[in-house]
């Protein structure tokens, strides 16, 4: 390495491990981000997909916290329930692990009962999903307003035929509500996601999903 303004070059041996949860090629290609430093950066890129996107994964990462969290406050808690475990695949995590954790945290501090419920968890904004044991708890399910539609105005009436995938349901509802809210907005991103009721960099991470 030559230090600028020396004439010595000073032998280094290190690694450089950088994070951003921006894309940084499109910034390169809108000239937001240079170009020599995203290559000199991007020797090994590795894509660490969000949380929403690790479904598979999600119980293991909970009951990691909650042994974290079990752990550093000394509460008697078993783990989650039926409920607690269909709320947390049932949210979007904007927040990712360290919204996670921090609802987990929030839960074993304040529950009253050995096993977290969807209650406990708190999640935001939704409430009835269907169990798959066919019971009914008070689970994260946005509600339907004026603007928008209910499951079954956007063909995700339940039929002999349909897929009880959960995850793959609450996509395509998803999708069609930010198709919606898109037409409504007349294609401006920032109003769309303010009646979605995100961050319009929240919508923009999803219309690149879903454009994939």
């Amino acid at each position: 390495m030559s230090p600028v303004g020396s004439d010595c070059d000073i032998p280094v041996d290190v690694r450089i491990i950088a994070a951003t949860h921006q894309n940084l090629e499109e910034m390169v290609a809108q000239g937001k981000f240079r170009a020599d430093l995203y290559f000199r950066l991007a020797v090994v890129p590795i894509h660490l997909p969000t949380l929403r996107e690790r479904g598979e994964d999600l119980d293991l990462i909970a009951n990691r916290c909650i042994a974290t969290s079990i752990a550093r406050i000394g509460r008697a808690i078993e783990g989650l329930d039926a409920s607690g475990r269909a709320a947390l695949h049932a949210y979007n995590w904007p927040g990712n692990a360290r919204e996670l954790a921090h609802r987990i945290e929030r839960a074993v501090l304040l529950s009253k009962r050995p096993r977290l419920s969807a209650s406990d968890l708190a999640l935001p904004g939704v409430t009835n999903v269907r169990l798959a044991c066919g019971t009914q708890e008070n689970l994260p399910v946005h509600k339907p307003t004026a603007d928008v539609p209910a499951a079954g105005d956007l063909g995700l009436e339940e039929t002999a035929s349909v897929s009880l995938d959960l995850r793959t349901a609450l996509e395509a509802l998803e999708r069609r509500m930010i198709d919606r809210a898109l037409t409504k907005a007349g294609g401006n991103r920032t109003e769309a996601a303010a009646l979605l009721g995100l961050n319009r960099t929240t919508l923009v991470e999803k219309l690149r999903k879903y454009a994939g």
